[in-house]
């Protein structure tokens, strides 16, 4: 599943002291079936490459073949976003992923 399920960033814009804002992430249901959850996980990172802040999103209903799209909050620091999806469940599939 995690074949058919993926997710594009947007070109956020990462401010000149740091921090990160008009970031959307959009998923893509690729399938023929639709999706109950999808969780992505948003890692922060900062110039000193530590991780400033972990932030979790929840896409709820996503349709066969559709996509959803979430907008995240401005951040004051980080300079870059690593993106990960950590969790699809699909009552119509009888599936639960966890990475």
């Amino acid at each position: 599943i995690n074949k058919l399920v993926n997710y594009e960033l947007n070109n956020y814009k990462v401010n000149a002291f740091g921090g990160v804002s008009d970031f959307e992430v959009v998923i893509n249901n690729n399938s023929a079936y639709p999706l109950d959850l999808v969780v992505v996980e948003l890692k922060y990172i900062q110039s000193n490459k530590k991780i400033f802040k972990t932030e979790r999103l929840e896409f709820k209903g996503i349709a066969p073949k559709g996509k959803q799209s979430i907008g995240v909050a401005k951040t004051n620091r980080g300079i870059k976003v690593e993106t990960t999806i950590t969790s699809i469940s699909s009552r119509e599939l009888d599936l639960v992923y966890h990475q």
